[in-house]
């Protein structure tokens, strides 16, 4: 009983800040936003406060008792401070780049100010991430970044911003919970495996054919004029041959496909074994399909082809509000 208490009454809090604090991408902290209460350091401080007060008023002390409102009007102090020491930040975040299972995913937040003077020992955490203590600079854009380990495949959403600080005197604690709706893309785990056969009648055998490239050298052709000096063959002039310039070739693959149904194993390890031959093809400029049943990237080559393919492994089989968020594969 006590266990669904909890979890309603967490249910009911997480539904109030969001009522109070909405997900935005851009977030100033003000007095709707900033939340206030002592320390555990402060508790200590109250406490000690209220046993001088008591003891000021049992033996009728003026001494103890002037002691006691003056560690009392430094608490008060301490509160303004320590929420202006808060107010008045604004927080931004840049996209963060997609990372692979088992990495770290970045995030980035910038952090600004209206205030014309610095806000000293600013504390950002989020959930799975260490704590960053950070200075933030009036007169710049002060970015800190964040980082989470990538467990799941998918789309990453770190939650809620925790924002924080105890400065100056580390009896009051102010923070802020800010959703600045932070999301990265997380690409399957690489895992080696046999390349999956072609589901489409494709043959990936090189071809004997070649196109001009700067892979291996092929020979040697006559200067012409606008032939780049970095291709001139300048020994030929030591022997009194004419001016001749080296030409490279690569050999020409025709486009094979992957596909899904043909790799072994459970959906995770085949997207892995998927992500892995991406690479792998990427890297040798192959060009390739990806297949994976509903979906079909069309062979082709490049950075951007390989960034679509591992982002069609990464979204595979999510829910659709998922595969909006990042575009969906084009």
């Amino acid at each position: 009983m006590l266990k669904y208490a909890k979890k309603a009454a967490r249910k009911q809090w997480s539904h109030w800040v969001k009522r109070r604090i909405p997900a935005q991408q851009r977030v100033k902290l003000d007095q709707r936003s900033i939340f206030i209460l002592p320390s555990k350091e402060g508790i200590i401080f109250i406490v000690s406060v209220l046993a001088l007060f008591i003891g000021g008023i049992n033996y009728v002390n003026s001494l103890i008792l002037t002691m006691a409102f003056f560690l009392t009007s430094l608490m008060l102090v301490a509160i303004l401070h320590t929420y202006r020491n808060l107010q008045g930040l604004i927080f931004t975040s840049e996209k963060s780049e997609p990372s692979f299972v088992g990495d770290f995913v970045r995030y980035t937040v910038i952090i600004n100010t209206e205030r014309k003077d610095a806000h000293e020992g600013i504390l950002l955490q989020l959930q799975g991430a260490a704590e960053v203590r950070c200075c933030v600079d009036p007169h710049q854009s002060n970015k800190v970044n964040l980082f989470i380990p990538a467990r799941r495949r998918g789309v990453q959403k770190p939650g809620r911003l925790l924002v924080q600080t105890k400065y100056p005197l580390g009896i009051m604690r102010a923070w802020s919970w800010i959703d600045l709706e932070l999301a990265a893309l997380v690409y399957p785990a690489i895992l080696e495996g046999e390349q999956p056969k072609s589901d489409n009648g494709v043959d990936d055998r090189e071809q004997s054919q070649s196109i001009s490239g700067v892979d291996d050298f092929s020979g040697l052709n006559n200067y012409q004029e606008g032939d780049p000096l970095s291709r001139v063959y300048w020994k030929v002039l030591a022997r009194g041959l004419p001016l001749a310039t080296k030409s490279f070739e690569q050999p020409v693959s025709e486009s094979c496909w992957i596909s899904i149904n043909r790799v072994p194993g459970t959906l995770e390890q085949q997207l892995s074994i998927l992500a892995y031959w991406v690479l792998k093809l990427s890297e040798s400029r192959t060009e390739f399909g990806l297949d994976l049943g509903i979906i079909q990237v069309q062979p082709s080559r490049g950075a951007q082809h390989k960034k679509q393919c591992l982002q069609a492994l990464a979204l595979h089989g999510l829910p659709a509000d998922d595969i909006a968020l990042f575009g969906g594969v084009q």
